[in-house]
C-alpha cells in the first residue's frame, strides 16, 4: 500500500536522516520523510510510516514496522517483531529470539543470535539466520536460504531457491510446486526431506541430486509436503474478491483488488487488505473487512472502504487511504490512520496509541478505558478534521506542510 502524504513539518526539510528519538517513548510514529527512529531500553512500538528510514529498537521486547520506503531496521537485545511491510528492506534481529517478517520486496533478513522465526515473505529474498536454532521461510520468488551456526529448520517453499545449512544438524524440507535450484546441507548430520520418487517434483529432485546439484545431507527421505507446527497458513483471494479464515496458528492472509473478508482467528496473524502496495486501480472501489481475531496481529488496510477488528491482544492496524473503520479490541493497540475520507476508530480497552494523519475528510477518535495517546497531525488551513473524544488522557497535534 502507499500513501502520498505529507511529512511532518518537524522533518519536511531534512534531506538526510534525521534524529527522531524519544528518549522515554514506547510508541514513535515516523513521517514520509527518512529519519532515524529510536527506542528505549523497554518494549517499544515504532512505526516507520514513509520515506527510507533507519529503526533501532534498542533493548526490551520491540515490534518495529519499517511501512513503506527501503528501512534498514534492528531489533537490538529483547525478543522482537520486525516487519519490513511493503518496502526493500534489511531486518536485523540481533540478540533474542526473534520474528523477522520480510513482506513485499526483495528483503535481507538477518536473524542474529538467538532461536529466531524468519519468512521471507513475497519477491526474492536473502535469509540469514545466524546462531541459534532458527526456522526459515523463503516463501514466493528465487530466494537464497542461509541457516548459520545451530540446528535450524529450513522450509523450501516456492520458487528457484539456494539453500545452505551450513552449520549444525539441520532440517531441510523441499515443499511446494516448484523446483528448488540448489541445496548443500552443509556441515553436522543433516536431514533432507524430499517429495515422494512417484511424484512430478519428486522425479525432478532426484535428478538434481544426481547432477550434484543437493549435497552434503547424510539423511535423505522421501514423503509428502510437510508444514511447519509453528505456522499457520500462507493465502491470497483472488482480484473478485473473496474470504478466507486463518488458523489458531500464525497466518499471512492477502486480499487481492475486490472486497474481501479476512479472517485471521488465532495466533499473530499478518493480514493485508490488497496484496500488495501496488495493487490494482478496482482496489479503491474495495470493501475490505479484516478481523485479526486473537492474538497480537498486524492488519494493513486496503486502498478502498476497510473495517478492521483487532480483537483481543496488542495488535498494530493500519487504516487505507479511503473510508476506515477501526476497532481495536482489548489489549494495548497501536492504530494508524491515513485518511481522505470519514474515518472512525475505537481503540478499546488497554493503553492505545492513536495516530492520525489527516489530509482532508474527517476523523473521530474514541480512546475507551486505559492510558491513550493520540497523535495528530493536519494539513495547514484544515482546523479540526480530528473529533477527539474526552477519555484520551493524551494528546499531541503537529501541523504538516504541504
Amino acid at each position: 500500500m502507499s500513501f502520498r502524504l505529507p511529512a511532518l513539518l518537524a522533518t519536511t526539510l531534512v534531506a538526510a536522516l534525521a534524529p527522531a528519538a524519544i528518549a522515554d517513548a514506547k510508541s514513535i510514529t515516523g513521517s514520509n520523510a527518512a529519519e532515524a527512529l529510536t527506542g528505549t531500553e523497554g518494549p517499544d512500538t515504532i512505526n516507520g510510516n514513509g520515506g527510507a528510514d533507519r529503526i533501532r529498537g534498542q533493548g526490551g521486547n520491540d515490534r518495529l514496522y519499517g511501512n513503506t520506503g527501503p528501512d534498514d531496521i534492528a531489533g537490538g537485545p529483547g525478543d522482537d517483531i520486525l516487519d519490513g511491510s511493503s518496502g526493500d528492506e534489511i531486518l536485523s534481529g540481533d540478540e533474542g529470539n526473534d520474528v523477522l517478517l520480510g513482506g513485499f520486496g526483495h528483503d535481507t533478513l538477518y536473524g542474529g543470535a538467538g532461536d529466531d522465526n524468519l519468512d521471507g515473505g513475497a519477491a526474492p529474498d536473502r535469509v540469514e539466520g545466524g546462531e541459534g536454532n532458527d526456522t526459515i521461510h523463503g516463501g514466493s520468488g528465487g530466494d537464497e536460504l542461509f541457516g548459520g551456526p545451530g540446528n535450524d529448520t529450513i522450509y523450501f517453499d516456492s520458487g528457484p531457491d539456494h539453500i545452505f545449512g551450513e552449520d549444525g544438524d539441520d532440517v531441510i524440507y523441499i515443499n511446494g510446486d516448484s523446483l528448488v535450484d540448489d541445496v548443500d546441507c552443509g556441515n553436522g548430520n543433516d536431514t533432507l526431506y524430499v517429495p515422494p520418487r512417484g511424484t512430478q517434483w519428486g522425479r525432478a529432485v532426484a535428478a538434481r541430486i544426481r547432477d550434484g546439484k543437493i549435497v552434503n545431507c547424510e539423511t535423505v527421505i522421501e514423503q509428502a509436503a510437510a508444514v511447519d507446527p509453528t505456522k499457520g497458513i500462507s493465502a491470497t483471494t483472488g482480484n473478485k474478491g473473496g474470504s478466507r479464515s486463518g488458523t489458531e496458528l500464525n497466518d499471512n492472509l492477502r486480499g487481492g483488488a475486490g472486497s474481501d473478508k479476512i479472517q485471521g482467528l488465532g495466533g499473530d496473524d499478518v493480514l493485508w487488505g490488497d496484496q500488495n502496495h501496488t495493487a490494482l486501480a478496482g482496489a479503491k472501489d474495495a470493501n475490505d473487512t479484516l478481523d485479526g481475531g486473537a492474538g497480537n496481529d498486524t492488519i494493513y488496510g486496503g486502498r478502498g472502504t476497510n473495517t478492521i477488528f483487532g480483537q483481543d491482544g496488542d495488535d498494530f492496524l493500519q487504516g487505507g487511504g479511503l473510508r476506515s473503520l477501526i476497532y481495536g479490541g482489548a489489549g494495548n493497540d497501536t492504530i494508524k490512520v491515513t485518511s481522505g475520507a470519514k474515518t472512525t476508530v475505537d481503540a478499546g480497552d488497554g493503553d492505545d496509541t492513536v495516530t492520525a494523519i489527516i489530509a482532508r475528510g474527517r476523523a473521530t477518535i474514541k480512546c475507551g478505558p486505559g492510558n491513550d495517546t493520540v497523535i495528530e497531525s493536519e494539513w495547514p488551513g484544515n482546523r479540526k478534521l480530528v473529533k477527539i473524544d474526552a477519555d484520551c488522557e493524551k494528546r499531541t497535534r503537529h501541523q504538516t506542510s504541504k
